[in-house]
């Protein structure tokens, strides 16, 4: 099993033998991929970018031979071999992981190529974009067995992250390379929900099986939303080939930054005051039923649908208990009790138990915050809780088996 160390002392032997194997026609050795970013599992790749003056035919013999007389065969080993030339034919916006996210072991590239400017970027985000779009909505418009589908998609949701790392480098001139970071720079629910899974993609895969409408639906949806956010950024004379950023782009990265993703959350309570929650099939927790308001949608008709669609259950919003801000996350959530008019639970994609609950005797992986509102709910408060909730988020503390 490979660790940090050991995949140094192996960049380092590599570079060695690719100077003995091809001496000045070396241009360039550069490492980036999981390793690097310091996101690497255990059975990660090594990955290198190593670029020669040219390439013939014995070249390739050559650098086999590297690769196969390193420690266990080279097996770690992976990444792209190309000449200047080549290089210089690239597209512009595939070079950005050899400008970004790449720790140079030896050369530079800065007389070779120039690095890709802001329109770059974005065009590039807007084909992976376009590309995913076209593949989950052909999945869901046309017969396929989705179980299978949906194993298929682990690099398009790769590429989920590389368009939203060049969105943002395009408009702020910042690469963020961890998928840890993405997260927390980003706000919408949907961007947040498509770097989790690709973050995640070993640990889903029983997830994937038992709900795959669930990712294929998230992939389309997302890609169709950053397709239109990219058409607000019309690389086609606004940004320069350097990258200088046009007042519109950073006017809509500014407006972007400044929204508040807001959820909003339903207390049910049945005849023995007993409140209702759901447990989510994605991670072992229980929480109330909810989500995120859509474009233009009033809170309590928020509410309404994302209860109905979570539980089945027709309600109708008796008052607004809480008001919550968790500036961690950039998020306002809203606490509505509602009153029950009919409907039958029902279990769905989201939640495989739907129980109501003694508030003295919740489970003990309910999520903290949402047992608080509860809480404050219930108490004898005049009027709506207004609260400040820090901390991090569930998932979290589930991963950590603090929850």
């Amino acid at each position: 099993m490979l660790d940090q160390s050991t995949v140094n002392s192996w960049l380092e032997e590599f570079v060695s033998r690719l100077r003995d194997a091809f001496g000045d026609r070396l241009v360039f050795v550069g490492h980036h991929g999981s390793w690097a970013r310091g996101e690497a599992l255990g059975g990660s790749d090594i990955d290198t970018i190593v670029v020669l003056d040219r390439i013939e035919p014995q070249d390739l013999v050559a650098y086999r031979s590297v690769i196969d007389s390193m420690p266990d065969g080279g097996l770690a080993a992976s990444g792209v071999l190309n000449s200047v030339p080549e290089m210089r034919s690239l597209p512009p916006a595939g070079l950005l992981e050899c400008f970004h996210g790449c720790k140079v072991l030896l050369g530079s590239l800065d007389e070779v190529v120039e690095c890709p400017g802001a329109s770059d970027l974005i065009e590039d985000a807007r084909r992976k974009a376009s590309d995913n779009l076209s593949a989950a909505r052909h999945y869901l418009l046309y017969p396929h067995d989705l179980t299978q589908k949906v194993h298929a998609l682990q690099y398009p949701f790769k590429y989920c992250v590389y368009a939203l790392q060049a969105w943002i480098l395009a408009q702020t001139g910042r690469f963020i390379a961890r998928k840890v970071d993405l997260l927390a720079a980003l706000s919408d629910s949907d961007d947040r929900s498509v770097i989790a899974v690709a973050r995640d993609w070993r640990e889903t895969s029983d997830d994937r099986e038992a709900r795959p409408r669930y990712y294929i639906e998230l992939l389309e949806r997302w890609s169709q939303k950053i397709l239109l956010r990219l058409g607000e950024a019309s690389p086609h004379g606004a940004v320069s080939h350097k990258g200088k950023l046009s007042d519109h782009l950073n006017n809509h990265y500014r407006t972007a930054k400044s929204r508040f993703t807001v959820g909003v959350f339903g207390i049910i309570l049945d005849d023995q005051r007993r409140v209702l929650l759901c447990h989510r099939r994605d991670y072992d927790l229980w929480n109330l039923p909810g989500g995120s308001l859509e474009n233009g949608e009033a809170p309590w008709d928020g509410i309404t649908r994302e209860v109905k669609e979570e539980t089945g259950l027709e309600v109708e919003v008796s008052r607004l208990a809480g008001v919550y801000s968790k500036p961690e996350q950039d998020e306002i959530a809203l606490s509505f009790v509602c009153r029950s008019l009919g409907g039958e639970l029902t279990l769905n994609d989201e939640a495989d138990k739907i129980e109501y609950f003694e508030v003295s005797k919740l489970p003990r992986n309910t999520v903290p915050k949402q047992v608080e509102r509860i809480k404050d709910a219930l108490a004898d408060h005049a009027g709506a809780v207004l609260k400040t909730q820090t901390g991090k988020p569930s998932i979290e503390l589930v991963k950590e088996g603090k929850l």
